[in-house]
């Protein structure tokens, strides 16, 4: 649709954002004309500004609000000619029904609960509006309790302002994240990040948090964007609802080895400080004082296995007067080399008799946790701790004091 208002004057605007800012003008000129309606000369431009972005029902509803007589009468009344002509109403939400019915079809394999998003999308729908505009990028306003539209979070061009929005700066090393999104935004950052992040090193994808107070504005979400790929990838751990922090917590209580998040971006509707980082504080306090509790139960456990206990418990072993050894080993899956030796190790130690278990990461967003290794210790109460190219003081958290580490760079 093209739209010409070249044949209606353009009045000098007193105060403001300039006339041809589009997004910026209106941005500033809607919140204005609700305090001063009669302001027909902010009103005459605001309109020409809708015009400009193919927004017509806001422009439209602009000139029903006219007041009446004032200095640009003659342009309003040549203006709501124009208008009366043309079309372009909001976009219905059922064009984009088969996008949310797949994005909705993923959450709900991955065990989420879709009735809720459901339930919430069909209260709200009525409220939301998205209409395309100009540059075919979607704006979406809400009715408010007072009865009034408002564009989410503003009118603009949000596909750019995600993409000029820096990307973390360990983005390009090795191993970079875990990452956690307080609110989604426009979602345009957190695809980015996404992409930025898929087998960084070795088959290692760092976990990303994703965290939607507002379901409905999930809702919305969903129906814009194709997230199929994102919201399939059990490293994307999807929370919402006015209960999101309290899921993401019990995600972490659940699994002690997923890692905490080293970057927060707070881009959702709130501002200030943000609540999951307090939560994601509060947490690892919780997590640390466990880990702290755990290690000493497995230092009591070796208190007593001094040098003479040591040294008798490997003669019998290794002589036959005893049980095998049992030998604790770890090596990330996040190595090529390392992987290959520890294979290789654990043959020659089995064929030699000895017991080997060997921990790893079992998907490719987790690192072992401590309480991991702590409860390995509990089960198998080894005699040796097995690692490559790391040294006892790399394990302070992780392994009691009396408990003998073989290693080599």
């Amino acid at each position: 649709m093209s739209v010409s208002t070249s044949a209606i004057p353009t009045p000098k605007v007193r105060t403001g954002p300039l006339p041809g800012d589009g997004y910026a003008y209106l941005n500033w000129a809607i919140p204005h004309l609700r305090s001063n309606p009669k302001d027909d000369q902010t009103r005459l431009m605001a309109i020409r500004e809708y015009l400009s972005l193919h927004l017509v029902q806001p422009a439209r509803e602009l000139m029903d609000q006219w007041a009446g007589a004032s200095s640009q009468a003659q342009e309003l009344r040549e203006l709501r000619c124009v208008i009366q002509k043309l079309q372009g109403g909001p976009t219905a939400w059922s064009r984009f029904g088969m996008q949310y019915e797949a994005n909705l079809a993923v959450l709900e394999r991955r065990g989420l609960n879709v009735i809720a998003i459901r339930e919430q999308w069909e209260k709200a729908c009525g409220s939301y509006q998205v209409f395309m505009d100009r540059n075919g990028l979607p704006q979406v306003r809400r009715r408010n309790c007072d009865g009034f539209w408002e564009w989410m979070p503003q009118l603009g061009n949000h596909r750019a302002d995600d993409n000029a929005r820096p990307l973390p700066d360990d983005i390009g090393s090795k191993m970079p994240g875990p990452y956690l999104f307080d609110g989604l935004g426009w979602g345009g950052f957190f695809e980015r990040v996404y992409a930025a992040t898929v087998d960084t090193f070795l088959g290692y994808s760092c976990a990303l948090y994703a965290l939607e107070p507002k379901t409905e504005w999930l809702a919305v979400l969903l129906h814009l964007h194709d997230w199929t790929k994102q919201l399939s990838d059990p490293r994307v751990l999807m929370s919402f609802g006015e209960e999101c922090l309290d899921q993401l917590r019990k995600a972490w209580d659940a699994d002690v080895d997923l890692p905490w998040p080293n970057r927060a971006f707070s881009i959702g509707a709130g501002a200030g400080e943000s609540r999951a980082v307090r939560m994601v504080q509060e947490a690892g306090a919780v997590r640390e004082q466990a880990i702290r509790d755990s290690l000493g139960r497995i230092e009591e456990q070796y208190a007593a296995r001094d040098l003479h206990y040591w040294a008798h418990r490997f003669e019998e072993a290794t002589n036959g007067a005893g049980g095998p050894l049992r030998i604790l080993a770890a090596v990330s899956t996040h190595t090529s080399f390392l992987q290959h030796s520890m294979r290789d190790a654990r043959r020659a130690l089995e064929a030699l008799g000895h017991e080997v278990r060997v921990l790893t990461e079992d998907r490719p967003f987790t690192i072992i946790g401590p309480l991991t290794y702590h409860a390995a210790i509990r089960d198998f109460d080894p005699d040796v701790f097995f690692m490559l190219d790391h040294l006892r003081p790399e394990c302070g958290s992780i392994i009691p004091r009396n408990l003998p580490i073989l290693t080599w760079d």
